[in-house]
């Protein structure tokens, strides 16, 4: 339904959409509403984050995305904690698990150890859906106080450079250079989180070889 009611996957029918709502004093907030309902229903909002850079520009953009991040991964959380371990496994195996590659599917079905760090991380590892992260985690052992501290702090960087690059990108015509910062920041995040990724899954595979060990 939300899919149908919002063109959430094409930017120029995005612009156009949020072009009408010019004049109204609230066009953040409804921005920020729009993008939490979509994510609720498990529905991407990569265009959305991409059009709150465009729209509102670095710093507006940057807020908006990152309050409507944190709102949504807030309530889906708490839904998850509402509905239980066995409907949300059940709307996992009928409407997602299709859709997932086995080393997506691997982040949901195998237990990992469920730190501070490895929630960061998760953040900030885009191939897997957040909608998902959101409501998967709700239905672990873990506090919410860590789940949205870690959640909060692990979108920034990723929200502001995906802002960042996509505000920046409406220049690329009248100056192409300007371009070449954002890209190189992306280049650089995207392998210091690789990096990040590789040493603290070793260390969790090395903890859980020691507890099997230990049984």
């Amino acid at each position: 339904m939300v899919n149908k009611s919002l063109p959430i996957h094409n930017k120029e029918d995005l612009l156009h959409f949020f072009a009408q709502f010019d004049n109204n004093s609230n066009i953040g907030m409804i921005f920020v509403g729009i993008t939490v309902i979509t994510s609720v229903f498990c529905v991407p909002i990569s265009w959305l984050k991409a059009l709150g850079g465009m729209y509102f520009g670095v710093e507006k953009g940057f807020i908006y995305a990152l309050l409507a991040a944190t709102i949504s991964c807030s309530i889906s959380f708490l839904l998850a904690r509402i509905l239980g371990r066995e409907v949300i496994t059940n709307l996992y195996e009928k409407f997602f698990k299709h859709k997932l590659n086995r080393k997506q599917q691997k982040y949901f079905e195998e237990k990992k150890s469920l730190s501070f760090t490895y929630i960061f991380l998760l953040r900030n590892i885009y191939f897997i859906p957040f909608s998902l992260i959101n409501y998967f985690l709700g239905i672990t052992y873990v506090s919410f106080k860590k789940y949205i501290l870690a959640s909060f702090l692990g979108m920034i960087p990723g929200t502001f450079i995906y802002t960042y690059f996509f505000a920046k990108s409406l220049s690329i015509q009248e100056n192409p250079s300007e371009l070449i910062g954002p890209i190189l920041l992306v280049i650089s995040y995207y392998a210091l989180i690789y990096i990040l990724k590789r040493k603290f899954e070793g260390k969790v595979d090395l903890v859980d070889k020691s507890l099997k060990t230990y049984k």
